[in-house]
């Protein structure tokens, strides 16, 4: 404590011997406010970091970094127009400023949802330095956001050729080839990432995933209960130890790791709904139960309303309790947040099924294959209700399609 304000004091004396006014003088000056500014910020106190960088802003207006430094306050205030103002202040005053482009590349990415300008920002920062393995890793993962896997493979190639030694890269490479349908690749990247870095939980807790995917619940649990094992507060670790027990049907232990994901992140809307879904799972006769589980789902839709999942859960719960039309209601608005989610018209349309009105029936149970041509339900369904409209041969199609969709996927577990 004694040095922190020791190097205040000697910063605060160098400013007094500074009186007289010229170009150098104002830069020497606006240097100290600057370095006050970082010395009170590594210190814990924003309030009068924000007031020392002004001022050395206000001693010399193209002082690039006190921009740069606010610019990263304000990022972590969640301040997203100012931050954004003062990082491209920033690269106005010096054209290389490498870590403002990296940081507007991340709001764009993180906080305005823009594909374009990320990618953009990244870029420059490439072009500044060439060998920057993080930039492309970056663009690799803001194309691995919007659904381009390709394209997300194609950039953490490019990151991993540069820095052979990147663990979180392999990392990236394993989710991506887990979404491009080749697990035993996503495994070889995930076992490799580890090997880097004994201790980068999230190759663990990945590497879980794709056993879960395989229905290996034994062996994900193994590396799921590893990664919490390194961060017992890794609430990813605990909601995927509650997943894979949930599939295994163990729903006793998936409430509770779902429990404990909840107190250690209040925040996490997946959890609710999985624990909702839990409790719809072990309902007999008592309504409170499903009471608690449309309690949870309204509360992960509370802090999500994007979240399709809970809204097409909320359905199914409401199926349980008797309430088709909230049921119906809650599956409409599944689709409304995720337009290509198969299962809510699944749902939809056997409702109209159960309720004798095929045509409907088959509008919704058509995009269900349409969205999911795997969803073996579907096609049996869409069977049943082409032969009850007299349509024998369409009916045919069906079946056989259900046969072969039932050996694709067996089990058809989705949540």
């Amino acid at each position: 404590m004694i040095f922190r304000f020791t190097n205040i004091f000697i910063l605060f004396l160098a400013l007094n011997l500074l009186s007289c006014a010229n170009e150098k003088v104002d830069y020497a000056k606006a240097s100290i406010y600057n370095r006050l500014g970082k010395l009170y910020l590594e210190y814990g106190s924003q309030k009068d970091a924000v007031d020392f960088f002004n001022k050395t802003i206000e001693t010399k207006s193209d002082f690039a970094d006190a921009y740069y430094n606010l610019g990263s306050i304000y990022i972590s205030m969640d301040s997203v127009n100012q931050a954004l103002f003062y990082l491209n202040k920033t690269v106005e005053i010096d054209s290389n400023h490498i870590d403002s482009y990296f940081k507007l590349g991340k709001i764009y990415q993180n906080y305005l949802d823009d594909l374009e300008k990320s990618v953009q920002s990244f870029n420059e920062v490439i072009q500044i330095n060439p060998n920057f393995a993080e930039a492309y890793n970056a663009i690799g993962y803001a194309y691995f956001d919007k659904k381009f896997y390709e394209k997300a493979e194609e950039y953490y190639a490019k990151a991993l050729k540069i820095k052979p030694d990147y663990a979180y890269g392999f990392n990236n490479l394993g989710e991506v080839n887990l979404k491009l349908g080749r697990p035993q690749k996503a495994i070889d990247f995930f076992k490799k990432a580890f090997t880097l870095d004994p201790n980068l939980i999230v190759a663990y807790n990945n590497l879980g995933k794709v056993y879960q995917s395989q229905m290996k619940w034994g062996e994900a649990l193994i590396h799921h209960q590893y990664a919490l094992s390194l961060d017992t507060n890794y609430y990813h670790a605990t909601f995927e130890i509650a997943n894979a027990n949930f599939g295994d049907g163990n729903i006793k232990e998936a409430k509770k790791y779902y429990k404990k994901t909840i107190k250690l992140n209040p925040k996490f809307d997946m959890a609710f709904t999985r624990l909702g879904m839990c409790y719809v799972k072990t309902f007999r006769i008592k309504s409170k139960i499903l009471e608690e589980a449309v309690r949870l789902h309204k509360q992960a839709i509370k802090l999500n309303p994007k979240n399709f999942e809970a809204y097409k859960n909320l359905g199914l719960t409401y199926l349980k309790k008797g309430d088709e039309e909230l049921a119906l209601n809650s599956f409409q608005k599944a689709i409304n947040v995720k337009e290509d989610y198969a299962i809510p018209y699944y749902q939809i349309g056997i409702i109209f099924k159960d309720r004798r009105n095929f045509h409907k029936a088959i509008e919704y149970l058509e995009k269900s294959v349409y969205y999911d041509p795997d969803y073996a339900p579907s096609y049996e369904a869409l069977g049943v209700s082409y032969k009850e409209i007299g349509k024998s041969t369409k009916a045919i199609e069906y079946f056989n399609l259900y046969q072969k969709a039932a050996n694709i996927t067996p089990g058809n577990f989705k949540h």
